[in-house]
């Protein structure tokens, strides 16, 4: 190579390198407004979707049932909120109990994700925006309220396989020796079995619920970010950062969680990216073949699965579940990549 081309591949490198970040930013960016749409959309459903009124006068006071419902989703609130009486009575119907010159403020579509109406199979229409379904429920209601099943499923489904992929691959990579090899054998034999099988063989033998779905695909999804993990520790366990905690005299816990695990956690979380879309599609299939959520609660998959049963009569009701999973899966896969990208920029330079 001349001395001529050498300047000029000098001269190129920082520049490639500054858009490769620009790439995956822009990658990035667009998946976190794609995945914050939906997971606020999950967590407004009542206000979006609701047979209660957001905010209403009944019997001189001022109620607020749809608002509760959704601030019952915060962990610590929903324990200590309660809808006033008699919105918290499931047989209360406050489309026919408020009067009609009554103040109230309805959600965008007053119609609940359980709730029938004689409209069977209905195309979509003003008032059922996406139609309904065989039995009468309104299709964007249960499309809305469904989004909240499958980001509460993909988060923290990721985040306990997470927790259990980065605590085995940390221990198998700093201690080594025969914890490794054991550890390593471990998740060789976890891996060796097609994950949706072995958790539809799980889901088998307990009742559906969104606790145990949650908790069958963490325990096994967790290997990948165990080996990655694994990788990790390993590599920055000779690093002289590393070294030199331990020549200050601190202990094995303290070197791995407070200096090595916080190098490690950003490649890791680009795993944990991915892991959220192949869990929210895991659901989906769990619960189209009807192992998945309970029935009652509205799920992308059910939608999927009657969608799928009428599609020849009602070819309307495959269109919405479908797009959901599409999106919540591109956002976790731009969110991912675009990561990546910008973690490492020669992969942008290297794929062209």
């Amino acid at each position: 190579m001349s001395i001529a081309s050498a300047h000029v591949v000098e001269a190129t490198l920082p520049r490639a390198s500054v858009f490769a970040r620009r790439r995956g930013g822009r990658r990035l960016w667009t998946g976190v407004v794609l995945a914050g749409v939906i997971v606020a959309v999950g967590f407004f459903s009542p206000l979006l979707a609701s047979d209660q009124p957001i905010v209403c006068r009944h019997d001189g006071r001022v109620h607020f049932p749809a608002v509760v419902d959704t601030l019952q989703k915060v962990p610590l609130l929903g324990r200590v909120l309660r809808k006033s009486e008699p919105f918290r009575f499931p047989g209360f119907d406050a489309k026919h109990a408020l009067a009609p010159d009554a103040f109230a403020i309805w959600p965008v579509v007053a119609f609940g994700p359980g709730e029938m109406t004689d409209d069977l199979s209905a195309a979509p229409s003003r008032e059922h925006w996406l139609g309904t379904d065989e039995q009468g429920r309104d299709v964007f209601a249960r499309l809305v309220h469904g989004a909240a099943v499958s980001v509460r499923v993909g988060l923290l489904a990721t985040l306990l396989a997470g927790a259990i992929g980065i605590t085995v691959g940390a221990a198998a990579g700093y201690t080594g020796g025969w914890t490794d090899r054991v550890l390593s054998r471990v998740i060789e034999v976890v891996i060796c079995f097609p994950a949706f099988f072995l958790i539809l063989a799980v889901m088998m033998w307990l009742e559906p619920s969104v606790a145990g779905v949650i908790v069958v695909i963490a325990l096994t999804r967790w290997t990948g970010v165990a080996r990655f993990a694994r990788a990790e520790f390993l590599r920055l366990k000779s690093a002289d950062f590393v070294l030199a905690a331990r020549c200050a005299g601190n202990s094995p816990l303290r070197i791995a969680v407070r200096h090595m695990l916080p190098c490690t956690l950003a490649p890791v979380l680009v795993t944990l990216t991915f892991g959220v879309a192949d869990a929210v599609m895991i659901e989906a299939g769990l619960s189209w073949l009807g192992f998945g959520v309970p029935p009652t609660q509205p799920s992308w998959g059910h939608l999927l699965r009657s969608g799928y049963d009428q599609l020849l009569s009602a070819p309307h009701l495959i269109y919405p579940p479908c797009i959901a999973i599409f999106a919540t899966v591109l956002a976790c896969h731009l969110i991912g990549e675009g990561w990546r990208r910008r973690l490492d920029p020669k992969a942008e330079m290297v794929s062209g």
